[in-house]
Formats: C-alpha cells, sequence, structure tokens
C-alpha cells in the first residue's frame, strides 16, 4: 500500500494506525528499500495513511496527512546515522552464511555502537527483522513526529478528508495472519 518514487519527489505510505508502540512503519520493500530511503537527496512530499482493521474483512483509514518534507529535514530525522552505517547494518543483517540468532545478536551490537557514540537518538528508528526465512530492516517514525513535520493533527474520523477530497471506506482487506508457532517480528 505504499509508493516510493525519488524522481518525482512523492512518498505515499500506508500505517496501521499505532496502538501499542506508537510508531509508524514505512512498508520499506516498496517504498524503495530501507538503505535507498537514506540516500533520498532532493525534497519531497509524504504523504501517510492511518488505518483500522475493523472486521476481519475490511480496513477503515481514520486519518490521512500529508508533509512536504526538505532535505535538511529529512537528513534531521536519521540524525546521528552516517549514509554508511545504516548500509553496514543492511550487510550484516542479510549476511546468510551465519544463524538467524548469531545475526540478529550483531545486529544489536552495531545499532548499539552506532548509537553509543551520538549525542542523541535519531527520530527515525531502525528495526533489524531478523528470523530464520527472513532478514531486512525497516525503519518507523514515531506517530507525533510525523505530525510534527508542519502538520496539524486530524481527528480520527470514520470519512477521512485528504486535500478536500473525501476518502470511501472501507476497503476490503484481510488482517496479517501469522503461522502457528512462528515468532512474531521484533518491535
Amino acid at each position: 500500500m505504499s509508493a516510493f518514487r525519488a524522481a518525482s519527489g512523492w512518498t505515499s505510505v500506508s500505517y496501521e494506525r499505532p496502538r501499542r508502540t506508537g510508531r509508524v512503519v514505512p512498508d520499506a520493500q516498496r517504498a524503495g528499500g530501507f538503505v535507498d530511503q537514506i540516500h533520498v537527496d532532493h525534497d519531497f512530499v509524504m504523504i501517510a495513511s492511518f488505518w483500522e482493521q475493523r472486521t476481519p474483512t475490511e480496513k477503515y483509514f481514520t486519518l490521512i496527512g500529508a508533509a512536504k518534507i526538505r532535505l535538511p529535514q529529512w537528513e534531521r530525522l536519521w540524525s546521528p546515522f552516517t549514509i554508511a552505517q545504516p548500509e553496514e547494518l543492511d550487510s550484516v543483517v542479510k549476511v546468510r552464511t551465519i544463524n538467524y540468532l548469531d545475526a540478529r545478536s550483531a545486529t544489536r551490537k552495531k545499532k548499539r555502537q552506532y548509537l553509543m557514540h551520538a549525542a542523541h537518538a535519531a527520530t527515525i528508528v531502525i528495526n533489524p527483522k531478523i528470523q530464520e526465512k527472513q532478514r531486512r530492516v525497516q525503519c518507523s517514525l514515531p506517530y507525533h513526529s510525523f505530525w510534527q513535520l508542519g502538520l496539524e493533527t486530524p481527528r480520527p474520523a470514520d470519512q477521512p478528508v485528504f486535500w478536500t477530497r473525501p476518502f470511501q471506506n472501507p476497503v476490503p482487506s484481510t488482517p496479517r495472519e501469522f503461522k502457528r508457532g512462528s515468532v512474531l517480528p521484533e518491535s
């Protein structure tokens, strides 16, 4: 449900409305990948929508917002990470010659090393997801941080309006399913 078009300067992402974690998570696979996101080198518009799975077969979008992101602002969201650090972290995550538990430990250690020498934590949170069959790096933006990008936080609505156009709910969609006995992604 997300798209990233670096050349056009637009990014649109869809998020499940945060409940427990208070974070919004771009779909990095469709958004060009984790490393591609830090390499953005121009201003762009981020459009985010937030939804709730109200029935087993329907999602309801409750909030939609857009923020013009200027390059210096984007760089501040990633700071203190340098461009090289996420690339290095991504390469550690994807090493298939070591057991996934060892890769998870090595990635956590590497992430701690980066943050230990930083004066502050980055606004964008880097979340390595390392499981037996899947290894990736996901980044998330705290919910309140998205709205602090120059927007007034709208109130959730059953019929949200975006750029003067009402969004038609519901959207047919089934919830994510996890195989019995599988490990849920790390937070």
